[in-house]
């Protein structure tokens, strides 16, 4: 090390590397148990984050594969990975039977056996997960695919007057309303209200966006008119057709009314 006469700056590098990594040269294929993923389909893994996207992360039952996978690129950027089909594998959906889907080849084309089901002809529903496993048992979906269940101005109107901080509001009528809907109640300040619960006539309203404070901004006269508007709306500003949207860009959708993140569901 450099002694300093004078006040000045020494600039040491040290390398902490801990593994050299091999770049194109080192190729590996394994077959792994995953939690997620494509079946039957080899796929080219470059890091242990792509690993994890891909196939899950690991848990008890497939940690010994997941780590020897996630060992060899250490050192290398290429992995050829397949996830082993088990037994009684099947894609999560929304209604009758699940079936098995193992990957974008078996949905569009068939296996020779079962498939292809991008016709519609699978009996499980309008969507279900794009890759089999517990996983898609979390995934939600919601889809608007009526302009009057995107939004409805003067949907009904406020059957009682409803003071400033009342969290149930009482409707002429609540038909046509959903948990989850967004109501404006014509305050003047703009303020919106999210549906948490149904009886009969009567909505159980929070603020929305949340906020510390709960029940309405202001009180509400009789009469006053309700409009509602699906939970998602002001998160979309594409045409339900589909057409003149940003679909593309943030990964998502766009068939017919429904708008749906392409990378999750079928």
């Amino acid at each position: 090390m450099v002694d300093l006469v004078s006040p000045g700056v020494a600039v040491r590098e040290i390398d902490l590397t801990t593994t050299v990594r091999n770049e194109p040269t080192s190729i590996a294929g394994v077959a792994i148990l995953a939690q997620k993923g494509p079946i039957d389909q080899v796929i080219t893994v470059e890091s242990e984050e792509q690993l994890a996207n891909i196939f899950g992360k690991p848990n008890t039952t497939n940690h010994q594969y997941w780590f020897s996978a996630a060992s060899f690129l250490m050192y290398s950027n290429t992995l050829k990975v397949v996830r082993i089909l088990t037994a009684g594998a099947v894609n999560s959906c929304v209604s009758g039977t699940p079936i098995l889907i193992k990957n974008n080849k078996h949905y569009e084309y068939g296996d020779g056996t079962t498939g292809p089901y991008n016709d519609g002809s699978a009996n499980v529903g309008i969507v279900a997960a794009r890759s089999a496993g517990a996983w898609g048992n979390d995934l939600k979906v919601e889809y608007c695919n009526t302009a009057a269940g995107y939004a409805e101005t003067t949907k009904t109107t406020v059957d009682a007057t409803a003071a400033a901080g009342a969290t149930s509001i009482t409707m002429v009528s609540a038909a046509g309303f959903s948990v989850g809907d967004i109501v404006y109640f014509q305050e003047s300040d703009g303020q919106k209200y999210r549906v948490t619960a149904i009886a009969t006539n009567d909505l159980t309203i929070v603020r929305y966006p949340t906020t510390t404070a709960t029940g309405l901004a202001t009180s509400i006269a009789a009469a006053v008119t309700v409009d509602r508007e699906w939970r998602y709306a002001d998160q979309f500003d594409c045409l339900l057709d589909g057409s003149s949207c940003w679909c593309d860009e943030l990964g998502l959708c766009c068939k017919g009314s429904y708008i749906y993140r392409s990378d999750r569901c079928y």
